[in-house]
C-alpha cells in the first residue's frame, strides 16, 4: 500500500522537493541547451541538452519513486540523487574546461545543483532521513 502525503514526514518531503526542484531546473536547462529561448536566455548547446534531459528523468523517477512509496523508495532517491551529483560534477567540468568560453550563469547554476544535490543527499544518508522512507 502507498503512504499518503498525510503520513509521510516533512522530512521526506523536503527530500522530494529538492529533488523535484533539481529535476525540473534540469529540465530547463536541457530545453534552452537544445535551442529554446526561454525567460530571454539563448544558449543553445546540443552536447548539454540530451545529458540534461537524462539527468532530469532519473531525477523525477526517483522523486516520484519516493512520492509513490515504492519498495526500497529511500535506494532509490538515494541512487538517483547521487547520478545527478555526478552528471552536474561531468558538466561543470566541461562548462569550466570544456573549449567554450566560461559563462559565469553556468557555472553558478551547476554549483547551486551541487550544493542541492549534496545536501539532499547527506538528508537522505542521515539516521532521520532513512526512516522517513520506512513504510510504517
Amino acid at each position: 500500500m502507498f503512504a499518503t502525503a498525510h503520513h509521510r514526514s516533512h522530512l521526506a518531503e523536503v527530500i522530494i522537493g529538492l529533488m523535484v526542484v533539481v529535476a525540473l531546473t534540469l529540465a530547463v536547462a536541457s530545453t534552452i541547451h537544445f535551442g529554446v529561448e526561454l525567460a530571454g536566455i539563448d544558449d543553445p548547446f546540443p552536447g548539454a541538452a540530451l545529458p540534461e534531459a537524462i539527468i532530469a528523468v532519473v531525477v523525477f523517477a526517483g522523486a516520484v519513486a519516493a512520492v509513490l512509496s515504492v519498495p526500497r523508495a529511500w535506494g532509490w532517491a538515494l541512487g538517483t540523487t547521487i547520478f545527478a551529483i555526478i552528471g552536474f560534477l561531468v558538466g561543470l567540468r566541461f562548462t569550466l574546461f570544456g573549449g567554450r568560453p566560461i559563462v559565469s550563469g553556468d557555472v553558478v547554476y551547476h554549483l547551486a545543483g551541487l550544493l542541492i544535490l549534496i545536501v539532499t543527499a547527506v538528508l537522505l544518508l542521515s539516521r532521520p532521513g532513512h526512516e522517513a522512507f520506512r513504510k510504517g
